[in-house]
């Protein structure tokens, strides 16, 4: 009986930690709170650098309702992606798309991502980004206190992405 017990125990553990760990993304984008819904994200080979992330979220049902963000980690490792840092191929660490409707498009030009944890399966983190608006290089957003938590991802080919649509 005492074996079941702990049995019956060992599994509620389980279950009210695994609970806990619910996939989340949020921002702060010019000063107003955001609540991502969380869609993708993929631990893909990039061909330059090898392991990257792609993260994908956005505010409304799918890409093309609501706004839009996308986060390149030219990495998959713990650890601070610096946009203002250049790998040796001539690529940056980081890069972001940020789509607050279907016309506009914003392009990170400094900031960071950070990976805080990533497991064999979730990825959490935090991003702080500026971006440029991608035609009127004047008008400038910045995201803060950008946070994703216990996402999942799968493993990809970069090629599999390629519907983004977004060059990268």
């Amino acid at each position: 009986m005492k074996k079941y017990l702990f049995l019956l125990a060992v599994v509620a553990s389980v279950f009210i930690f695994s609970c806990n760990q619910v996939p989340s993304m949020t921002a702060t984008i010019d000063g107003v709170s955001t609540n991502f819904m969380f869609r993708q994200s993929n631990k893909v080979v990039i061909p330059e650098v090898g392991d990257g992330m792609v993260i994908l979220a956005t505010t409304g049902i799918d890409s093309t309702d609501g706004e839009y963000l996308v986060l390149l980690v030219r990495g998959a490792d713990q650890g601070t992606y610096d946009l203002s840092t250049t790998l040796t191929n001539g690529k940056l660490q980081c890069e972001a798309i940020y789509r607050p409707n279907d016309t506009t498009h914003y392009v990170a030009k400094s900031g960071s991502i950070t990976i805080t944890s990533i497991t064999s399966k979730k990825v959490s983190g935090t991003f702080n980004l500026t971006l440029t608006n991608k035609v009127l290089e004047a008008d400038i957003i910045n995201i803060t206190n950008g946070k994703f938590d216990y996402l999942r991802y799968f493993e990809a080919d970069i090629a599999d992405l390629a519907n983004i649509a977004l060059d990268f």
